[in-house]
């Protein structure tokens, strides 16, 4: 997750307090997040314009969902690499051992827990495992836990990259009249390009004068019923 939600930044202040772990304040909204990072953007909402091949694009076609007025503070955009450092040292000094870059053998599952062998002469015993390692799991793959009757999937791809200095859709726009003006620069949001058959995101790490970013998470998401890719070829 890049881009917070009021409600993220909310439930983070909770924890915080609910479970003693002030460092998690440091990351519940823009101004805290501004006051301890270097790289961040700011998200005042979720923006949405939509584009037709060949046609320039039509302001009277987007749509924007503003941070409610009144809110004590901005959403931010999480750069991962610093966020996720920071949540990881702030995990040891709390007692976590960390293990990086660690391949693991087989696993055994008890009714003590679970045992996962790490090498021949250590092993890791824990009450519960928690696997966060995605679709191509060992340890799903192992166990043959991935159902294969599931009626949700989607014929879809995700194509997705960090870019520099990618200027402002703002700056693309012509906004004709006084009702074509928004409330909130589509730069200072989440914005989602939307088309027939897909969508793409900007979620920008270099909108606001506290960053020293010039970073862009971009991504697009293509339904392969209507795009045909060949990964190999069209991305090397």
């Amino acid at each position: 997750m890049k881009a917070s939600i009021a409600n993220t930044s909310l439930m983070l202040k909770v924890l915080a307090i609910r479970y003693g772990i002030p460092e998690l304040n440091r990351i519940s909204g823009f101004h805290e997040v501004s006051k301890h990072f270097d790289e961040f953007g700011i998200k005042k909402g979720l923006g949405y314009a939509y584009h037709r091949p060949g046609e320039i694009h039509d302001p009277k076609e987007e749509l924007q969902e503003n941070n409610a007025k009144g809110f004590p503070n901005d959403d931010p955009h999480y750069f991962r690499a610093k966020i996720d450092s920071y949540l990881v040292k702030v995990a040891e000094q709390y007692g976590c051992i960390i293990y990086q870059n660690t391949p693991y053998g087989a696993t055994d599952i008890n009714d003590q827990g679970v045992i996962l062998n790490v090498s021949a002469q250590h092993q890791i015993e824990a009450k519960f495992l928690i696997d966060g390692s995605g679709p191509r799991s060992q340890f799903v793959t192992e166990r043959d836990l991935r159902r294969s009757n599931i009626t949700l999937r989607t014929n879809t791809c995700s194509i997705y990259n960090h870019m520099e200095d990618v200027r402002a859709f703002d700056d693309l726009i012509e906004r004709r009249s006084k009702e074509d003006v928004l409330p909130v620069l589509f730069s200072e949001q989440t914005l989602h390009h939307v088309f027939d058959g897909g969508w793409a995101w900007v979620i920008p790490f270099d909108n606001n004068r506290l960053s020293t970013s010039r970073a862009c998470s971009v991504g697009v998401q293509l339904d392969l019923n209507k795009y045909t890719i060949d990964m190999k070829d069209d991305l090397g």
